[in-house]
């Protein structure tokens, strides 16, 4: 049963078959672990407009997450001539964040986010959503702007006081 528990992690959060026991425990160490919840409702207040944009209301998509199969979400009214991707639609609000962990603690992408968080729990810290914010640059094509404008976010509402 451990082994088969183990197996689907492996396979949900993209960690090599090959690996041995001991090494995939440790890589799925630094993918499954807290995402500071300053940074959560930071990049969902600015990928949603706080809420209010076509995709929060009629894909309840919080964070701007695309798909890439036709059908699977919705098209965007300004997406550019040629591009197939769509804004991913979901059944509950509740499922687009847990879309939105799976991809962060994941997607090769988000390895740097990774990485300073596992800096972070190796100096005895809590993450951070200010340190984290900077693994974000390739979450938007803004890349550092983009990182710019959640710590703004963080710090203007004072979002660090909703971290555990």
């Amino acid at each position: 049963a451990d082994k088969t528990f183990m197996n689907t992690l492996k396979l949900k959060y993209k960690i090599s078959e090959e690996l041995k026991s001991s090494d995939a425990v440790k890589s799925l160490f630094s993918k499954i672990d807290e995402v500071p919840a300053s940074l959560v409702l930071a990049q969902s207040a600015n990928e949603s407009g706080w809420g209010t944009s076509r995709f929060a209301i009629e894909a309840r998509n919080m964070f701007g997450i695309w798909c890439f199969r036709e059908g699977c979400g919705i098209k965007p009214l300004k997406r550019a001539a040629g591009k197939k991707y769509e804004v991913a639609k979901y059944n509950s609000i509740q499922e687009s964040v847990e879309a939105y962990m799976l991809n962060i603690n994941s997607h090769r992408a988000y390895r740097e986010l990774r990485r300073i968080r596992s800096k972070s729990r190796a100096d005895n810290s809590a993450p951070s959503g200010m340190a984290l914010a900077e693994g974000l640059e390739t979450y938007s094509a803004r890349g550092e702007e983009y990182v710019k404008e959640i710590k703004q976010l963080i710090r203007v509402n004072k979002l660090q006081r909703f971290n555990s």
